[in-house]
């Protein structure tokens, strides 16, 4: 809470246990009503996990030329066709898989740049560094929503789930390991390892 950041001299500190309690109640889907929009349990909406996607697409709409590319640091949203990479999630700067891909965004969510910034909302833990997490979807929102929530799901759990709801997703795993789902690898060409200590799994 603001209350305890202000008394901490805005250094922050680990939740209480009752604080984290009251939290992870308050993250939960039945306290949100679209029709009429309501809140209620002290639920609030945090944008962090879509914000970005949600000014990609706004972006992308002002743009009227019929091949645009935007790079919003982490996420792209592109209407043409591209050659992209995906990052070492330890090191930003050294691309480790490059393919192309056409018409739609490609989402990051790591925590190997700010370890601790992304909570599993099933138990209010900050999750560890666990390689990254890759979301190809038609629309930025839908990319920067799952990239994230797969992340938290993990790779196998993530993996499956994707496979199952038809959504591309690539994972790159602390092992060095890269896996794609199905539907990803339909979607993206020229699948290329960029880097020889990662390997392609099947």
């Amino acid at each position: 809470p603001a209350e305890a950041l202000a008394k901490d001299g805005g250094r922050g500190r680990p939740p209480l246990q009752r604080d984290l309690q009251s939290a992870v109640a308050s993250a939960n889907l039945d306290n949100l009503s679209l029709d009429p929009f309501a809140l209620c349990n002290n639920a609030q909406i945090e944008e962090g996990a879509f914000g970005k996607g949600y000014a990609l697409d706004r972006m992308l709409a002002r743009i009227h030329s019929r091949e645009a590319l935007i790079d919003f640091g982490g996420q792209l949203a592109m209407r043409g066709t591209y050659e992209v990479s995906i990052a070492d999630p330890a090191r930003r700067d050294e691309p480790v898989l490059a393919f192309t891909m056409s018409d739609g965004s490609l989402s990051t969510s790591s925590g190997s740049e700010k370890p601790g910034h992304i909570l599993d909302p099933r138990d209010g833990q900050s999750l560890p560094p666990r390689g990254s997490v890759s979301v190809i979807a038609n629309d930025a929102l839908t990319a920067d929503i799952l990239s994230t929530a797969l992340y938290v799901l993990g790779e196998d759990d993530g993996l499956r789930w994707a496979n199952d709801r038809g959504i591309a997703a690539i994972f790159i795993a602390p092992n060095r390991t890269i896996r794609l789902s199905a539907p990803a690898r339909l979607r993206v060409r020229g699948v290329k390892v960029l880097n020889q200590e990662f390997k392609l799994k099947d």
